[in-house]
């Protein structure tokens, strides 16, 4: 906490006191911002992984027709589906007027560690 700050009266935002209890309210959105440009990131890390396994071949065979590839990609599309499903309930509970910290939370967290676990191809 800072004590004793001092501002001029035309320099501040509200009313004094209040600094916090704005910068919440913007939070839920700020985490969105993230979170949908994190996902149009593994969506794109994903068209490129399944561009790769569509053109490449491997023991006689396309990549995308080995087992282990079409798994990889499967779990891939789950994870980017579960993200736009949390994306979207976030959204939907700001729209509906909510401050949406805890679903925000959620879908941050959800979505960040889609980006960094790697089967999307993006870390890699």
């Amino acid at each position: 906490m800072i004590d004793d700050l001092r501002l001029p009266a035309d320099q501040i935002l509200g009313q004094p006191g209040e600094g916090f209890k704005l910068a919440q309210i913007r939070l839920a959105p700020a985490r969105l911002t993230h979170c949908m440009r994190w996902l149009g990131a593994c969506i794109r890390a994903n068209e490129i992984a399944v561009d790769y396994a569509m053109k490449r071949y491997s023991f006689g065979k396309q990549l995308i027709d080995h087992e282990g590839v079409g798994f990889m990609l499967a779990e891939n599309r789950i994870d980017l589906k579960q993200c736009e499903l949390m994306i979207n309930w976030c959204a939907a509970e700001l729209d509906a007027g909510s401050r949406a910290t805890t679903e925000s939370s959620m879908a941050k967290v959800s979505v960040s560690e889609t980006l960094m676990r790697g089967r999307t191809g993006v870390c890699r």
